[in-house]
């Protein structure tokens, strides 16, 4: 089984020109990611590479997690994070190369929430309650999943999920 790590951005306040790429985290946000890289290493879940929307504020969510890792994971910048639909971020995993054990996806919603909603099958969300309706700011979800090539639909497993 593969580790699967998703992660939407953590909190950024909406800008008064409307520019949302350059939309930068609060402090509450850097607090926020910082302390969902403390929880990925106290779980020992450590991806092998991230790859992370280029707006403003995910790279600065990614840069803040990584500061908890000992030896941080490759981190690629993936121009279809930031505007691309559930599809197409599950056309991206596909692409992932079987070696990789772990990946980590820090990207928007409502891309995040659906690709859940669409990986895990409906039962496995029960525990999870709250993901049905809502996606918030920094929340990541770790899942597993049988293999990068072949990832569908309700092929997940839920087995955490970290959220304010």
């Amino acid at each position: 089984m593969k580790t699967l790590l998703l992660l939407r951005h953590a909190e950024a306040p909406l800008l008064a020109n409307g520019n949302d790429n350059a939309r930068i985290l609060s402090l509450a946000g850097e607090r926020m990611a910082a302390q969902r890289g403390e929880q990925l290493v106290e779980a020992g879940v450590i991806p092998q590479r991230v790859l992370c929307s280029p707006a403003i504020r995910t790279r600065q969510t990614g840069a803040a997690l990584l500061k908890a890792f000992a030896t941080p994971p490759e981190m690629v910048y993936e121009a279809g994070l930031y505007q691309g639909d559930a599809h197409a971020v599950l056309a991206l995993l596909r692409q992932q190369p079987e070696t990789l054990a772990s990946l980590l996806i820090l990207g928007h919603n409502p891309t995040l929430h659906q690709l859940v909603l669409g990986l895990v099958p409906p039962g496995g969300l029960k525990p999870h309650a709250a993901l049905t309706r809502h996606f918030p700011p920094a929340t990541l979800v770790h899942l597993a999943v049988p293999a990068w090539a072949t990832l569908k639909q309700a092929s997940a497993a839920m087995l955490q999920v970290w959220m304010d």
